[in-house]
């Protein structure tokens, strides 16, 4: 079984933040909380969303990966 586990993703042109996914096991799969946090505290600054029901950890990482991008690239009023 698979541990919670963070991955952390640089954003370009981004000095305090950083992009994190949290890989957390379930028991239809694995979830991954997408976040930007702040580099120092850690504190989340954005939640950009929660992923359900991932196949395995490579599922997992390409879902938080592509939600971050998405919301990274999107037009922000």
């Amino acid at each position: 079984m698979i541990e919670e586990k963070e991955y952390f993703i640089p954003i370009e042109n981004e000095d305090f933040r950083i992009g994190r996914l949290s890989v957390l096991p379930q028991k239809s799969g694995l979830m991954v909380g997408v976040d930007i946090i702040q580099k120092d505290s850690k504190k989340i600054f954005y939640h950009v969303k929660t992923c359900y029901h991932c196949e395995d950890l490579q599922d997992a990482i390409s879902q938080g990966r592509q939600a971050l991008f998405e919301f990274l690239n999107s037009p922000r009023k």
